[in-house]
């Protein structure tokens, strides 16, 4: 074998460009616990997608007054829309619901 056809397949064999380590799949992780909207602290309140302090205060002055019935009466919450409950909607209960 000549050097040449020795050098063709060590290229073939062991490319010239940089290995890239592949990366690997996320691992599997839990779905996000619930929050109980009845019962959740102002920073449990936070955790939820687009609930921020002011609203988190909100939810808790609301429900100090009336307790939520069910997950989507958070809409009647001031400042918490239709678009706000379907981001968290998944994420919240009131209970046992």
């Amino acid at each position: 074998m000549s050097l040449r056809t020795f050098a063709f397949f060590l290229i073939l064999a062991f490319p010239l460009a940089p290995r890239v380590a592949r990366a690997e799949p996320p691992p599997e992780t839990a779905a996000p616990s619930l929050v109980d909207i009845n019962t959740a602290s102002v920073e449990e309140l936070m955790r939820l997608p687009g609930i921020g302090p002011a609203k988190a205060q909100a939810i808790v002055e609301y429900r100090s007054k009336r307790r939520f019935a069910s997950p989507a009466a958070i809409q009647r919450v001031s400042g918490i829309g239709k678009a706000t409950y379907l981001r968290i909607r998944d994420r919240i209960t009131v209970g046992n619901r």
